[in-house]
């Protein structure tokens, strides 16, 4: 420090070099940074609250405690409100921990939704932290759970149908592959053959995946990219310019892992000297491969787009009633799941469908004349009992009076129902409502992200907790300021704001 002091012309004997001092000085510092932010931060809009809990080391020792990121968002901004010790991880613990740092950051009121992962301990319905935030707060909040936690049940119920239950932490399969990678001729891959009977479930997946790619979903991980392009390629379609992964991890919890990794091998089986499957394998995995295929990857890649939620939960479900004639049990093992997790389709949340780009004009009219419908109880989730019917399943079918509670909530102006929908894309409050639900977080990558930021810090520079709650802060602030991938000018650019 001081022959830097020297440098830049300034008197050495007049800088404090105590490191405490120092300490004292950054201390004050960021507490009066945190002040500042939380005096500043007056959101104009709704917000939606995120959390997620995770078991880390405590800060202060080597005891395990339970660590609850929460943070914010509304119209596409997300703010990091800190991340408490919980005593333990229930319902009751979080509810609480989440109302105070809400009533400390004056944000009580503005809450109007909660985006969680679908987790007993979050959704349960009499000691679920959502319950009781309900409670806490004194009014209904729309549930927002998290789209990717509901559909990855999906793969997980139909590789364990096709390939058997397995208690190994590790699927052996994937396990061997691995292993040969470096052995696999690249560009010589056999397509997945479709017959004439299911050519209608193929180009409905790759036209999905092509309009979602033109228009709508900005692609966020290379994992993402990488099963579009592998279910294109299986399918017939590759692009022009594949980008071939080396395998990753092969444990059960990683997400797209099943579907990556089975696409991969089916792609590869004809090397039999490197792929070495059986006759039983390649059967299983000719089963998994084609559904993922032919119906899971398009949903799975549309699921953060909240406007169109709710008919993405539905069409999977007409497709899978389809697909029952060629694969009666796993189109049953997937229903089964999908029925269970109808959060979008519930009468609260169904006019999100309203802003979306695929549901067709006569259905937006259904249900803007459905509205007048009386409700029965309040349920966060869909009524399964209109799928379980045989007749033709309608977006308008799930539409109540309580359904136009989404637009009070989120501040939409709905004068434009009273219009024919053709000319709704010329309304302004129209155009309004459908900008603000598509900033609607419907996937909890949020709350994944703060949990993120508390590993890294966890161990780092502060062991007191409060500090490390103010250096969060500090950290959450620069990272907003600098990018990622910031050139040396961002840097010098963010230094003279």
């Amino acid at each position: 420090m001081v022959p830097i002091a020297a440098a830049l012309g300034e008197d050495a004997s007049s800088l404090s070099i105590s490191r405490s001092t120092v300490h004292r000085v950054r201390k004050k510092a960021r507490s009066e940074f945190v002040d500042v932010v939380a005096k500043n931060y007056a959101p104009k809009h709704p917000i939606t609250i995120h959390w997620n809990s995770k078991i880390l080391r405590d800060i202060m020792g080597i005891e395990i405690v339970d660590r609850l990121p929460v943070i914010v968002s509304g119209d596409g901004e997300e703010k990091l409100l800190g991340v408490p010790k919980l005593q333990s991880g229930t319902g009751k613990n979080a509810a609480e921990a989440i109302y105070k740092i809400l009533e400390q950051w004056d944000l009580v009121n503005q809450v109007i939704a909660m985006s969680v992962d679908t987790t007993s301990v979050n959704t349960g319905h009499l000691n679920g932290t959502c319950t009781l935030l309900e409670d806490t707060i004194g009014r209904d909040l729309l549930w927002l759970s998290c789209r990717h936690h509901t559909l990855e049940l999906i793969p997980a119920k139909v590789f364990t149908l096709c390939f058997g239950p397995s208690s190994s932490p590790e699927i052996p399969l994937f396990k061997r592959f691995k292993k040969v990678w470096h052995g696999i001729e690249r560009n010589n891959f056999q397509i997945l053959e479709v017959t004439p009977e299911l050519v209608s479930f193929k180009e409905s997946a790759l036209s999905s995946l092509s309009n979602l790619l033109n228009e709508t979903v900005k692609i966020p991980r290379d994992d993402y990219q990488e099963l579009i392009e592998l279910t294109n390629t299986v399918l017939g379609k590759p692009p022009e310019k594949i980008h071939w992964q080396a395998p990753g991890p092969v444990h059960h919890a990683r997400r797209m892992s099943k579907l990556i990794y089975g696409i991969k091998i089916y792609l590869y089986r004809n090397q039999k000297d490197v792929v070495n499957l059986t006759k039983r394998e390649e059967t299983q995995l000719e089963k998994f491969v084609k559904f993922g295929a032919l119906i899971y990857t398009k949903v799975w890649i549309a699921a953060p787009l909240a406007s169109e939620a709710l008919f993405i939960d539905l069409k999977p479900w007409k497709d899978l009633k389809e697909y029952e004639l060629f694969d009666f049990k796993i189109s049953n093992a997937a229903k089964c799941i999908l029925v269970r997790h109808l959060w979008y389709l519930s009468d609260e949340l169904v006019r999100f469908a309203l802003f979306s780009d695929i549901v067709l004009s006569p259905e937006k009219d259904d249900m803007a004349k459905m509205i007048k419908s009386k409700p029965d109880l309040r349920k966060v989730r869909g009524n399964c009992n209109i799928l379980k019917t045989n007749q033709e399943v309608n977006l308008s079918d799930f539409v109540t009076e309580r359904s136009g509670n989404v637009f009070q909530k989120l501040n939409i102006a709905d004068a434009f129902l009273n219009l024919p929908s053709e000319e709704w894309k010329q309304n302004s409050s129209y155009l309004q409502g459908r900008e603000r639900v598509r900033k609607s977080q419907v996937v909890n990558d949020t709350a994944e992200r703060g949990v993120k930021l508390f590993q890294e810090f966890n161990s780092l520079i502060i062991k007191g907790e409060e500090e490390k709650q103010f250096l969060l802060q500090a950290v959450e602030a620069n990272r907003k300021t600098v990018p990622s991938k910031s050139t040396k000018k961002h840097v010098f650019d963010a230094t003279l704001k």
